[in-house]
């Protein structure tokens, strides 16, 4: 006799709930490994975190987490455009939505890191290489 399908339902809810959990406590995992790559207005930034999150923004292109990446134009900007913007936070590994980031990747073509700017009195303010 087949179980109700009620039962089966929340099973299978559960075991999504559970593994989007574990997806998520990984990708908060510290992102302050590797080199320091930027500076942004005192925080620091690390090859690990940055080069996880160009590659991310790479390839899901067409996927959006709280409306990003987004279009970036500025000039100056090595490598091949369209560059984007995509929300970074300090000590986290890859951004997945939640807390609203002043700190931005910038991110060419080719999924390379050109950069990293944040936001001050709406503008965009550029990052210092380290």
């Amino acid at each position: 006799m087949p179980l109700p399908t009620t039962k089966v339902k929340f099973l299978y809810i559960a075991g999504i709930t559970k593994l989007l959990s574990l997806f998520t406590s990984c990708a908060a995992q510290a992102g302050n490994g590797g080199h320091l790559m930027y500076t942004c207005n005192g925080q620091g930034f690390y090859s690990d975190s940055v080069e996880t999150t160009a590659t991310t923004v790479e390839n899901h292109g067409f996927y959006s987490i709280n409306g990003y990446p987004i279009l970036y134009q500025a000039d100056g900007l090595s490598g091949p455009g369209p560059h984007k913007l995509y929300p970074m936070l300090p000590s986290t590994l890859i951004y997945t939505s939640g807390s609203v980031s002043i700190y931005f990747l910038i991110v060419d073509r080719r999924g390379t890191a050109q950069g990293m700017v944040y936001s001050s009195g709406g503008q965009y303010v550029t990052c210092d290489k380290a």
